[in-house]
């Protein structure tokens, strides 16, 4: 072998490896060391040793993480120390627990931040220059925790903090569409990370980094089954399975709930009816919550989605669906379970029309329901649609806790194949105002219970990930996966309607995505922040070396439209716009009648920061390959929607 190939074979090598450790895994916990020199210096100046005292799972989690959060950003290990010696301290703890986070006396800042909140504040402990963070539970300690290696992610001065951050919305959870044989409705992401085959006794470790992951955006629950529930999930063997994959979330403060089928007490429990105002329904399902609970003691409770797109549900026996949620609800109470009770009601068997069916059966229940129950509402009245105005329950059901339901993974949005993001619907939906107590009765004001009072609050997405390496199935995805927004509102969403400002994505997924950096790769520059692989702008079609296209005008003239009409029928299989032959703007793919057009105009037009001038500013909006390297404009949406 010459030289030559000796070099071209390692140049190969170390790219690949490079590439595989840039495979979006570690997600914005990669800790790669601070890229700037001097910011690093300063920080390694504060940051001298580390106090984190107690034993509890939660603890050593927080303890763990600040290691590897440390010893990343650092390029340094740093010392635990047992007490104050030196300046330059990072104290974290509960005062019931760490001496040392209680000497430094921050009683009024901890009344602020209730059962999982955190305050990080420049200080002096024993005389010391230190920086403490402090909760008062474990599950703030690590979420703490979380936000201070956030700030270092973000080279952010660390020298005079001052933070008080809480929750304002209590459960914030993930609704997992994952079935019981590992295939995952609305997924696009590989298989669920729940292999049911193998729990009790092996959990994949996979599991862990998705806690990880999860506590550091402070999201506190995990619902681990499908809406369109199995009864089998209620089985002892299954219940086992269900309390091992519970122990591995547990010490990151994330609560695991079931979907509960309505129908379980006649398919598993050998009753006769599933009436919920028959006494044997509901003394089958205190036993059955009983049950869990002495396997999970801190279980959250159960979602239901009930009579809906052919689920079992009250209204089989003539009851109301307060009637339903509420047998479930005196089940859990006694343990501080919740249920959460959808209202997607889209049912054949009601000649109603769909967006307006759950306001007809949900508004004359207000204040019928248990105060454990939260209904859960859609975004939307109708289906998770790219636009749609927000679901007209927000704001008409004061005495009934409402909960957000967004969806988190693409189905109207391009699956795993478009580049969407989905922080400006979402935040859209928040701002928008229901007028229904006057003026500023926003969405994110019901949600998070400040309009009518709600004494339980919360917001679940319906969750996209899966076994693929990156997650979320996309290499769009390398990184900002989008079933979270990484920033400063993570815990409190309805902050929206007080800090009205343009979308900035470099604030919510910053260095974590560029190395340490402080910025993201914009898509559209040449070379990336590293300098190690190919630009990942697209170039025209046919042209050479555009990758993995094949250069048409080496082909002879027949062979070369046939590829091209073979290419066409990928797309349209595929649901993405074919790319016309000659000139022209790009035609839609053939679609029947009932199926949404594949591209959606955005509320506003204009690059998106951080994605590029190919990714199109609002939600909704697909990274489509324009002929031309140029960044699109109404006129491009406008040829586009014409039938071709």
């Amino acid at each position: 072998m010459t030289a030559r190939r000796l070099v071209a074979l390692a140049v190969i090598l170390l790219s690949a490896a490079g590439a595989q450790a840039e495979d979006g895994y570690e997600l914005w916990l990669r800790y790669r060391p601070v890229s700037d020199p001097a910011v690093r210096r300063s920080y390694r100046a504060s940051i001298t040793g580390v106090a984190i005292e107690g034993s509890s799972p939660t603890l050593r989690a927080a303890r763990e993480e600040a290691v590897r959060g440390l010893r990343g950003l650092l390029g340094a290990d740093i010392p635990f120390v047992p007490g104050v010696a030196q300046d330059g301290l990072l104290v974290a703890g509960t005062p019931a627990r760490s001496s040392l986070v209680a000497a430094a006396d921050l009683g009024a800042d901890l009344g602020r931040t209730g059962e999982e909140g955190f305050v990080i504040r420049s200080t002096r402990v024993a005389g010391k220059r230190s920086t403490v963070i402090a909760a008062n539970t474990d599950a703030g300690v690590l979420y703490g925790v979380f936000r201070f290696l956030q700030l270092l992610q973000t080279h952010q001065p660390i020298q005079s903090l001052a933070l008080v951050e809480a929750p304002r919305i209590r459960h914030r959870v993930l609704n997992h569409w994952d079935n019981l044989d590992r295939t995952v409705e609305r997924g696009y992401a590989g298989f669920s990370l729940w292999d049911w085959h193998k729990l009790p006794d092996y959990v994949d470790p996979r599991v862990t980094d998705y806690a990880r992951a999860n506590a550091s955006i402070g999201v506190n629950g995990a619902v681990l089954t499908n809406v369109n529930a199995n009864a089998t999930s209620l089985l002892p063997e299954y219940l086992a399975k269900a309390s091992a994959l519970a122990a591995v979330l547990r010490p990151w403060g994330i609560r695991v709930y079931l979907t509960a089928r309505f129908s379980a007490p006649v398919e598993i429990g050998g009753l006769k009816t599933a009436d919920p105002l028959a006494p044997e329904v509901a003394a089958w399902w205190k036993r059955k919550a009983d049950e869990i609970y002495a396997l999970i003691p801190d279980f959250g409770g159960f979602l239901v989605k009930a009579n809906s797109e052919g689920q079992p549900g009250p209204q089989d026996y003539g009851r109301t669906h307060a009637d339903g949620a509420n047998v479930l609800a005196d089940a859990v109470a006694p343990h501080g379970g919740i249920v959460m009770w959808r209202a997607f009601v889209y049912s054949n068997e009601v000649p109603d029309d769909r967006a307006k069916q759950a306001w007809n059966e949900f508004t004359p229940l207000d204040g019928a329901f248990r105060p454990n129950v939260l209904v859960q509402v859609k975004n939307g009245p109708i289906d998770f649609q790219p636009r749609e105005p927000f679901h007209p329950l927000f704001g008409a059901m004061p005495k009934t806790p409402l909960m957000m339901e967004f969806q988190i993974t693409q189905e109207y949005l391009g699956f795993a194949t478009h580049l969407v993001y989905l922080a400006p619907l979402f935040e859209e939906v928040l701002r928008a105002d229901t007028r229904s107590k006057g003026e500023d009765s926003t969405v994110a004001r019901v949600v998070d219970g400040s309009l009518h009072g709600y004494a339980r609050t919360g917001i679940a997405g319906v969750a996209n990930v899966g076994t693929d390496r990156n997650w979320c199935g996309s290499a769009f995805r390398l990184g900002p996966c989008p079933h979270v927004r990484r920033d400063r509102r993570r815990m409190d969403p309805p902050d929206v309607r007080e800090r009205p400002r343009p979308r900035v994505s470099g604030e919510g997924d910053d260095a974590r995505l560029a190395g340490g950096g402080g910025g993201l790769h914009d898509p559209a520059r040449a070379p990336p922040p590293d300098g190690r692989g190919p630009s990942l702008r697209p170039r025209p079609l046919g042209q050479p070396g555009a990758a993995g296209r094949l250069d048409l005008r080496l082909l002879p003239p027949g062979r070369r439209e046939r590829h091209r009409l073979r290419s066409d029928r990928r797309r349209q299989q595929r649901g993405l716009p074919v790319l016309p032959a000659g000139g022209g703007g790009l035609r839609q793919p053939r679609q029947s009648a009932g199926e949404a057009p594949a591209l959606v105009p955005p509320r506003e037009l204009g690059p998106a920061h951080g994605l590029g001038p190919l990714a199109l500013g609002g939600s909704g909006a697909p990274l489509l390959r324009w002929r031309r390297v140029r960044a699109p404009h109404a006129g491009h949406l406008e040829r586009a929607r014409r039938p071709g």
